[in-house]
């Protein structure tokens, strides 16, 4: 009696631990806020990062983006550990500049979606900018909050 017992939990335990969690990625997310000492090691590594970013990922598969300088809507599609958004709209975040643009130029609508690698709680990406004409890596953490 007592080796079905020790076995049966055994059994329970295992199977238990093997099942894989599920993360809802709907939310509402904000740039991460680095440490000043990171932002110097990233500034020394060719590393960049954005701050004052929203996104709201919506159930209905819609988000909400806001940057320091944009509002871009759209669909969102998850592939595996990867979240695309794919651009719908984008616009200025002051009326002004919707209006009449900076310097004759107005935000475009991406036609490749921007990716971010899921992580638990938070979702991330890394990509290759010119920054000030220079080379450099965008990192990009949004934390849920």
């Amino acid at each position: 009696m007592k080796n079905i017992l020790t076995y049966s939990t055994l059994a329970i335990l295992l199977l238990t631990s093997c099942q894989k969690e599920e993360i809802s990625i709907i939310g509402t997310y904000e740039s991460k806020e680095f440490s000043k000492l990171k932002l110097a090691w990233m500034g020394l590594n060719n590393e960049v990062t954005s701050v004052g970013n929203t996104l709201q990922i919506n159930e209905d598969s819609s988000f909400y983006l806001q940057t320091c300088g944009n509002i871009v809507t759209g669909k969102w599609i998850i592939k595996e550990d990867t979240i695309s958004l794919i651009d719908e709209t984008n616009r200025w975040r002051n009326d002004s500049l919707h209006l009449n643009g900076f310097e004759n130029r107005h935000p475009e609508i991406s036609i490749i979606p921007t990716n971010f690698l899921i992580k638990i709680r938070k979702i991330s990406r890394k990509m290759n900018i010119k920054f000030k004409g220079q080379n450099k890596l965008l990192i990009e953490e949004l934390e849920k909050i």
